[in-house]
Formats: C-alpha cells, structure tokens, sequence
C-alpha cells in the first residue's frame, strides 16, 4: 500500500493534534533504500517519547492504515532541525548581502533543513563560485 502513495512525506499541522509532527517516505526520495514493493520511512515525534517506534507505527496505522513494520529502528536528536521564523529567507538575503566577496554560506540552517536541501544549496553555491572565477 505504500509504493502507491505518491510524493516525498508530509507535515501535519499543530491543529491536528497528533503525536506525530512529519514523515518522509525516504525510499520515494532516494532510489534504492527500500526492497522492491516497500517503502523506508521516517517519522518526527513530538518532544521525547518513551516507545517512539510503537507511537510511529500507531500514528501512521491511524492516519494512513500502514501495516506494522518490518525493521525499525529509533533515534532522539535532542537538538532537532532549525524552525525557521517567518522571514528568514528575506533575512537571510539581507545578511549574505553584507557578507565579503569570495565567502558564501551552504548547509542545514541558512537555506534548508534536510539532506536534500543541503545538497541543493551546496550545489548551486558551488555554480555562484565557478561562475564567479570564470
């Protein structure tokens, strides 16, 4: 039932009030993480959690019927991703306006927070640079 879901995960909204914050069906974003005919997820929790793999599964069971899982595993980011503020990119081009020639900014906390994200960001900072020595 899964491979049948399109896209890359989602976010729910505090208004939902559910114990889980976000998924992202890993596999769907990265080719070869999951065997033929599953789908690799990764569930974000709120606050800590003392069963977070039975809580994941009940979460995504009620919300979207998934079976049990086949292979879990948990882990606590005490330090958790950065929540932007509204305004952050404004801000963000602001602050790298002032910044000297030759220094760029890249990673997780200026211009996104996940791997995707970061590769994106790092990619074009490399096209600015190579253009910018041309």
């Amino acid at each position: 039932r899964f491979r049948e879901l399109d896209g890359t995960g989602f976010v729910i909204p505090r208004t939902q009030n559910r114990r889980i914050l976000a998924c992202t069906w890993t596999s769907n974003k990265f080719e070869a993480r999951a065997p033929a005919g599953q789908l690799l997820v990764r569930c974000f929790l709120k606050g800590d959690v003392d069963d977070p793999v039975r809580v994941a599964s009940e979460e995504m069971t009620a919300m979207l019927g998934a079976p049990a899982p086949v292979f879990s595993r948990a882990f606590h980011w005490p330090e958790r991703n950065p929540v932007y503020e509204v305004g952050h990119a404004r801000r963000m081009r602001e602050f790298e306006a002032t910044l000297p020639a030759g220094l760029h900014l890249c990673g997780s906390g200026f211009h996104g927070t996940g791997i995707p994200d970061c590769v994106r960001d790092g990619r074009e900072t490399a096209r600015r640079i190579a253009g910018s020595t041309g």
